[in-house]
């Protein structure tokens, strides 16, 4: 009788320790300008979506201050989503940790803890800084999480999806994932987010749903996404030199810092081609030429061209933007043309604390100048440079395609060779 009894009970018992807690934290939308949606909001439903199919208890920071994306942000989470600011971000942590040391949180669980905001460069932190709503917040201290969560046995998992997220991935070890949607000096796009938390209820490890994330079609952005494996690293440092070619495409076109989006070089990348060739000898079992070597070095000539002819442009408009001068109020003023044009913006938008006279003698002189043909010239070169600057995403992007084939070749073969741990592998999403 009692032998009958002990079987179900133990069945029983060992269902229930199978059911490992899952737990998720959504923390975005910080930083974004006034209007009434974000561009984080299709990655938060896609992380929403995907944590509700996967039975995870999320909770969610999204927003706070527009309209559309509030209201999308309540009617998901049945109002019982919090503003993404740095307060609640700090407090969330705080309760993560108690959670951990309460045992709510234990051994084999999982917490998966991610964010879709914009992110700044590292400047003094191990991890770096993202905004939130009406301020900035040090990823830091995530160290707290990761060392209580390691310390009890919780399996962690972190997903940023910011720019310069790839200096999270300091917060990484044997025990803990991390997942960064750009490298440490390099932008984040949205898209790439959005495909790393379509990945999330779909029954996939972390590695393969980062895997996959990767190569979707859909999304291929010039960012470059890093995961914290050691094959990972590997594959990472092997295409630093395209991620880095195609750093910051937005700065060349927006802040007129021309240098900063650095041509690629084909010479740079010939230890990168043999090492593909090694890689498809192995798998072949044959000498062969890797298709991606022809791939690799047009798609790279068809960004340096672009980029030449945006930085001619640049070079041109620079030449055309001559300082010139003009009576105002009795006084000579001198300014060189964009100075001139951004003026007459600011006056015709309204600018408060001036007088009346002082901003119609501007707004009268700028107007002259901006009718001379001087100005049409250099008008004409900086709408070039504009175009073929943002032309430059498209060129980058087909670099990015040809990166994703190249990180996967290699992360594969890396893989195989791995035999350490490897917790983003055992983090079920």
């Amino acid at each position: 009788m009692l032998t009958r009894l002990l079987v179900p009970l133990f069945v029983v018992f060992t269902c229930l320790q199978a059911q490992a807690r899952k737990e998720a934290v959504f923390f975005g939308g910080g930083g974004e300008p006034a209007k009434d949606t974000t561009i984080f909001d299709e990655t938060f439903v896609s992380f929403l979506k995907g944590t509700q199919a996967g039975g995870w208890d999320t909770t969610t920071y999204f927003d706070g201050g527009h309209r559309m994306s509030d209201a999308i942000a309540n009617q998901l989470t049945r109002g019982r989503n919090a503003q993404m600011t740095s307060k609640n971000l700090n407090d969330e942590i705080d309760n993560l940790n108690a959670k951990i040391e309460k045992g709510t949180l234990g051994k084999d669980d999982q917490l998966l803890i991610a964010l879709a905001t914009h992110g700044r460069p590292r400047n003094g932190q191990d991890t770096h800084e993202v905004d939130t709503v009406g301020g900035q917040f040090n990823l830091d201290k995530l160290q707290e999480v990761q060392k209580l969560a390691e310390a009890k046995g919780v399996k962690l998992a972190i997903i940023d999806m910011s720019c310069y997220s790839g200096n999270t991935l300091s917060l990484a070890s044997d025990k803990t994932c991390v997942v960064s949607s750009a490298t440490s000096e390099n932008v984040g796009y949205n898209g790439t987010g959005t495909s790393l938390t379509d990945q999330i209820g779909k029954k996939k490890n972390l590695e393969q749903a980062f895997l996959d994330a990767r190569q979707d079609p859909r999304l291929i952005n010039p960012d470059a996404p890093q995961i914290s494996t050691a094959a990972g690293k590997v594959a990472g440092t092997a295409t630093r030199g395209l991620s880095e070619g195609m750093l910051i495409r937005d700065q060349l076109q927006g802040s007129l810092e021309a240098n900063s989006c650095e041509p690629l070089d084909k010479q740079k990348f010939a230890k990168l081609i043999a090492d593909l060739k090694a890689v498809s000898d192995a798998a072949n079992g044959k000498k062969s030429a890797d298709p991606l070597e022809g791939e690799l070095a047009q798609a790279i000539q068809d960004y340096n061209n672009k980029r030449q002819q945006a930085l001619d442009s640049f070079t041109l408009s620079q030449a055309l933007n001559t300082k010139t001068c003009a009576m105002v109020n009795q006084k000579e003023s001198c300014f060189t043309l964009s100075k001139w044009q951004e003026m007459l913006k600011n006056i015709e938008q309204g600018v408060p604390g001036f007088k009346e006279k002082w901003v119609q003698g501007f707004k009268e002189a700028a107007k002259k100048i901006l009718s001379t043909s001087e100005y049409a010239q250099y008008k004409e070169a900086r709408d070039a440079y504009d175009t073929k600057a943002k032309d430059l995403y498209t060129q980058a992007a087909g670099v990015a395609k040809v990166e994703r084939k190249i990180y996967r070749k290699i992360y594969e073969k890396q893989s195989a060779q791995s035999k350490g741990p490897n917790p983003c592998k055992d983090f079920q999403l």
